[in-house]
């Protein structure tokens, strides 16, 4: 029977790890909306779900047998707590699966897909809360010898046989970020080299359409920074966009958008950043990367606190948004928890 091992590093910081007989690094790891269930992926292709509150594993799955791969992206399902999204990356072929963790059910969202290439990429997948609709962006080539960047929109009203129902095809360049904005039916869309879309699905009917289109009023925003960004995350209430430049592996700038008017700041982030996370009760959000954990409050850019773990894959606000979870690619899970003070 697999165990939590908790040891106690500080005052304030926990680790709990899931031993399993797991021998890969974790590649990617995911807490669900409700922080009852954790997601860790691997890199042998296996993905293991675990409930938080209990020692007990939920469910393993195994999503490739190819002999290199791995899980590059997690997405839980916003309001099921039983689904997850997840990108499987091996050489030259990604695949994109629904997962459920109640009946071990896996679901080939791209069965069917017309691909066209033997090199093709999945880049980033984005939940939609308003109309169950899960948003998946593809590369068909390699570098810049790609041939097509498109974003997919797939009704999921029906978890076991979505339906493709729109596809936003001549994106100039790969997809770095989408985020669908809560309760709402705008996409943010931003490529690698810095265009930054915003889509109305509810302007969309059905069919393929192209960015370039001038007369499409379902682009409602159409931008282009002066560097790229990816990564993008929207808080809590919607009100703020987060997303980070990461063309520099290190001195990598976050943006702030205000989405009444889609105006920025930017704040200098030194270190390499893999991640972004809101806190769900206040304006604080986190960073994650090379440079260890920050927490900056969006209000005004001002560093609140810096932590130096190591092998930093993920970090979340924990429940009551008094502390932060993170993951490190061994598997161990951390909880650090800020004094009141």
């Amino acid at each position: 029977m697999k165990k939590w091992i908790i040891v106690l590093f500080c005052a304030f910081m926990v680790s709990i790890m899931p031993v399993s007989a797991q021998e890969q690094f974790a590649s990617a790891v995911e807490w669900s909306p409700d922080f009852s269930r954790l997601a860790i992926g691997y890199n042998g292709g296996g993905l293991a779900i675990f409930e938080t509150a209990t020692d007990n594993p939920i469910r393993d799955f195994s999503l490739s047998t190819a002999d290199i791969v791995h899980i590059t992206e997690i997405q839980w399902h916003p309001t099921e707590s039983n689904i997850l999204a997840v990108i499987v990356r091996t050489i030259g072929q990604d695949e994109a699966y629904i997962l459920n963790s109640a009946n071990g059910e896996i679901i080939d969202i791209l069965e069917g897909f017309e691909r066209q290439s033997p090199n093709f990429w999945v880049t980033n997948l984005s939940w939609n809360t308003e109309d169950n609709l899960l948003a998946v962006s593809i590369q068909i080539g390699i570098g810049s010898f790609s041939s097509s960047h498109q974003v997919l929109i797939y009704d999921t009203q029906s978890m076991t046989s979505p339906e493709l129902i729109t596809v936003i095809s001549e994106i100039p360049d790969s997809v770095a970020g989408l985020a669908w904005k809560p309760e709402s039916s705008l996409l943010v869309i931003v490529s690698a080299t810095g265009y930054f879309y915003v889509w109305d699905q509810n302007l969309a009917s059905a069919g393929t359409f192209s960015v370039w289109d001038q007369d499409l009023t379902a682009i409602d925003t159409r931008l282009q920074l002066p560097t790229g960004i990816s990564d993008v995350v929207w808080s809590v209430d919607g009100s703020l966009l987060a997303g980070v430049n990461t063309l520099r592996l290190v001195e990598q700038t976050i943006y702030i958008f205000d989405a009444e008017d889609w105006s920025y700041y930017t704040i200098p982030q030194p270190f390499g950043t893999s991640g972004i996370a809101w806190n769900s009760n206040s304006s604080e959000f986190v960073v994650n990367g090379g440079g260890g954990i920050v927490t900056i409050d969006a209000r005004n850019g001002k560093i609140l606190q810096q932590i130096y773990p190591n092998r930093v894959l993920n970090a979340v606000w924990n429940e009551n948004g008094a502390g932060i979870l993170y993951a490190e690619n061994s598997g161990v899970i951390n909880e650090i928890l800020f004094s009141s003070d």
